[in-house]
Parts: C-alpha cells; sequence; structure tokens
C-alpha cells in the first residue's frame, strides 16, 4: 500500500503545482484552474476552460496523461481490495461449511 500512496501523493502535488502554473500562465483564478483540471482529469472536457497558448496545451496533454493513469490506478487499487475481501470471506466460508449430500445435489 505505500506505492500506492506515494503515487497519490505525487499525484496530489501535480494538481496542485499545475492548479497554480495554469492559473498563473493562462490568467484564470485558482479556482479555474482547478476545476480545469479535475474536468480534464476525468474525461469530460466541457470545453469552456481550455489552454489558449501552445506550450500550455503540451502540459495539458501530458497532465491528462498523468491523471488518467493516477486514476486507473487507484480504481485498480480499490477493486483489487474488493476482490480481496470478497474472496477472504468465500474462502472463510468454505473452510468452515461440512459439505453433506444436499450440498452435492444442488452442485449437480
Amino acid at each position: 500500500m505505500g506505492a500506492t500512496t506515494n503515487w497519490n501523493n505525487s499525484y496530489l502535488i501535480i494538481l496542485t503545482c499545475s492548479t497554480f502554473y495554469f492559473a498563473s500562465e493562462e490568467g484564470w483564478k485558482c479556482r479555474e484552474g482547478f476545476y480545469f483540471l479535475v474536468v480534464t482529469a476525468s474525461t469530460i472536457g466541457y470545453g469552456d476552460i481550455y489552454p489558449e497558448a501552445v506550450g500550455n496545451r503540451f502540459i495539458a496533454a501530458f497532465y491528462i496523461l498523468v491523471a488518467v493513469l493516477s486514476v486507473s490506478r487507484l480504481i485498480g487499487f480499490v477493486v483489487g481490495y474488493v476482490v480481496e475481501q470478497r474472496q477472504s470471506t468465500f474462502f472463510k466460508s468454505m473452510t468452515t461449511h461440512e459439505f453433506n449430500l444436499d450440498d452435492l445435489r444442488r452442485m449437480d
């Protein structure tokens, strides 16, 4: 879980720095920069706010890659955790249950 925390912390640092960067470079307020980055990271992309400078568009493209990978990684860890918990519950129930003839008939 330590690698996940480091990855998420890195993403939060990138999000914070990118918010201030786009706010200062594009002349946006910080909330507009944050809004742009969150909408971009969620792959919604309304198009109401976007970087106008060509260099900033390249930075936004890099941010999109990092954001999508970060969100995908986070979803993967959450799903992995849920699957582990369900497997653990299933194996516990299977090891404590004694099979009988009715169980075999239901399996057929």
